[in-house]
């Protein structure tokens, strides 16, 4: 059995797509569709293979156990699993096998190796900028800053790897207490680390919003302060960035919540 005793479930599952199709196809309640799908994600968290729905090693769950574990009947469940297997939500053949498991349930605590390697990596590029510059005059972040940038990185790529995407989402994870919001939190994640924004400016930035008694209730409120704590380490060296990078830096209050807010969720 698995030694992680837990697992993520994100709320934007109540507007979730494919449940909501599912509900419709089979004319069962959301609340069914959503309560099996958990289930399933249990199952599948506590098999020798995180992901897979088994009992043990080689010995895959078959409708039965299904039938026993989550107390529906065997029409409900083989109805179901087919309808999710029509969603592409779960694959496999006699072992069945969670989709998209690694993207979505990542093991974060044992991201000990990917933050060190991630620390590393944004290290040599504090090093290596002091080359370069960036004059950082306004640190609001209300408002723009004066950012000289290389005309010569505008086009490179700066999507991150997955790797580093998900060592920044466990240090937010672990600094608010906080789950992602759905699409706009995982944007907001992206953009802080193409701004190669450490766990240190995210600490501050935090401590920022805790001091104004801002109650935090998305990862898109996190940018501007973690924003402005990066501007002010950067003050104290030269440095430089992509096009790209610039932008994130200057982005206004009024910018920001058109990107990162949540639609019925105000500050």
């Amino acid at each position: 059995m698995t030694s992680m005793p837990w697992f993520r479930v994100y709320s934007d599952i109540l507007d979730d797509k494919k449940i909501k199709r599912i509900a419709r196809k089979t004319g069962q309640s959301k609340a069914l569709i959503i309560g099996f799908w958990i289930g399933l994600l249990a199952i599948a968290n506590q098999g020798p293979e995180r992901g897979e729905l088994c009992l043990a090693e080689g010995l895959p769950i078959d409708i039965e156990d299904l039938i026993d574990e989550l107390g529906l009947s065997e029409e409900i469940v083989e109805q179901l699993l087919k309808a999710f297997r029509a969603m592409k939500m779960i694959d496999g053949g006699e072992t069945m096998i969670i989709s998209n498991w690694e993207k979505r349930q990542f093991a974060s605590d044992s991201s000990t190796e990917r933050t060190r390697k991630y620390r590393e990596r944004t290290k040599q590029i504090d090093e290596t900028s002091q080359e370069r510059h960036c004059d950082l005059l306004d640190t609001d972040t209300d408002t723009d800053t004066d950012i000289e940038i290389d005309k010569n990185t505008e086009g490179e790529n700066l999507d991150p790897p997955a790797d580093e995407f998900q060592v920044m989402q466990h240090a937010i994870e672990k600094i608010t207490g906080l789950m992602p919001n759905g699409p706009p939190g995982l944007k907001a994640i992206q953009e802080l680390v193409k701004m190669h924004a450490t766990e240190e400016d995210i600490q501050a930035g935090y401590a920022w919003l805790c001091e104004q008694g801002k109650p935090f209730k998305y990862y898109g409120q996190i940018v501007g302060p973690t924003q402005t704590a990066m501007a002010k380490r950067l003050q104290k060296r030269n440095g430089q960035f992509s096009k790209k990078e610039a932008d994130l830096l200057t982005l206004t209050s009024e910018q920001r919540k058109a990107r990162y807010s949540v639609p019925g969720v105000t500050e």
